[in-house]
């Protein structure tokens, strides 16, 4: 009770076949107006701990 919501993210691998997906998918989000690097967790494998990383550093390049 009276516990803040928490926001979690987890990405997948797949090489740069799963770098592009994605991005493609923040990309996305983003337009939807969800702001996913205020996450309080962000977990990823491979490619994702990659991306999972920039967007932490929020160094991910938006095109």
């Amino acid at each position: 009770m009276g516990e803040e919501a928490r926001r979690t993210l987890v990405l997948g691998g797949g090489a740069l076949n799963g770098e592009a997906r994605a991005i493609g998918i923040l990309a996305g989000l983003a337009d939807a107006e969800l702001e996913l690097g205020d996450a309080d967790l962000v977990s990823g494998a491979s490619a994702g701990a990659v991306i999972g990383t920039q967007l932490s550093m929020r160094t991910l390049a938006r095109g």
